[in-house]
């Protein structure tokens, strides 16, 4: 989850709940571009997201932290022969 919004060089904190939506005046011919900040661990690799205009995404759900779990994300997990 995004913690904020980068703008005019500050953080501006985002609670989790908070719709963000734009009208004309932000919109640049019609695309509003928005920095987000995410808190990432330093012994992770931030991916650069893009969302174009009209498009949906839909992310898998959280699931549990778990070692196996852990494992699996960090490509670790053992194969199956």
């Amino acid at each position: 989850m995004p913690i904020g919004l980068f703008r005019q060089g500050k953080l501006v904190d985002v609670k989790r709940d908070e719709i963000l939506s734009f009208g004309g005046r932000e919109a640049k011919d019609g695309v509003v571009w928005l920095d987000l900040v995410f808190n990432v661990p330093s012994s992770y690799n931030g991916v650069l997201l893009q969302f174009k205009q009209n498009a949906l995404i839909e992310l898998p759900a959280a699931v549990p932290y778990s070692e196996e779990n852990e494992k699996i994300l960090n490509g670790e997990e053992e194969k199956n022969s």
